[in-house]
């Protein structure tokens, strides 16, 4: 039995040296000298900081806009590593944004999958409305008539602010679909269509338009 022992204490400290009790024994370790630093973070940190805060909060967003979609969980079981589907979705689109908003928008995207997209997707303009096109008769295990149309929205003048619309009665075999842009974000849009099976389990990628 220690004096340390007979006082009933379990862990001390003294200057540079820390002991505590492990199994019954007396363990005794130098001490760590955490100082932390109080000084003004680099600018190059500070910006980096506010980046990456920004765009996840982004991703934040895009994630509600999905909601019970699974096409971002569904691609990171697949290709993602172990990453969840928020994980993935920031991987897969962080470099395309600047200070929490989307920058390229060529190359964003709001799904990945392994369904197979129309050869010929393509847009028109209305007034006040888009109208998708495509022609698709293939029928195999990346392809049916049946798979449904997402779309996915990115309005020019808000480009922190992604949207989804995932309920929009259009199938791979009707070919064509029309919606309304909502005029309090403008009219100059990036269009983004992708498709989903019956059961809502496979995703193809989404396409820019």
């Amino acid at each position: 039995m220690t004096i340390l022992d007979m006082t009933g204490v379990s862990r001390v400290r003294l200057r540079t040296v820390t002991g505590f009790k492990r199994m019954g024994k007396w363990v005794f370790r130098l001490a760590k000298n955490h100082v932390k630093a109080t000084g003004e973070k680099h600018p190059e940190m500070a910006r980096t900081n506010e980046d990456f805060g920004s765009s996840r909060k982004f991703f934040a967003r895009l994630n509600n806009a999905m909601g019970d979609l699974l096409a971002w969980k569904v691609a990171a079981a697949k290709y993602g590593g172990g990453m969840t589907g928020d994980n993935f979705m920031f991987h897969v689109n962080y470099d395309k944004l600047e200070g929490g908003a989307v920058a390229c928008f060529r190359l964003f995207r709001f799904s990945v999958g392994t369904l197979w997209l129309p050869w010929n997707l393509a847009v028109t303009r209305g007034k006040g409305t888009v109208t998708i096109t495509w022609r698709d008769n293939r029928h195999s295990a990346h392809c049916s008539p049946r798979d449904e149309l997402c779309v996915g929205l990115l309005y020019e003048k808000f480009p922190k602010r992604p949207m989804v619309i995932k309920d929009t009665g259009a199938l791979r075999s009707t070919g064509r679909y029309t919606l309304e842009l909502d005029s309090r974000f403008g009219t100059e849009v990036h269009v983004y269509p992708f498709f989903m099976n019956p059961g809502r389990t496979e995703f193809s990628d989404s396409e820019h338009l």
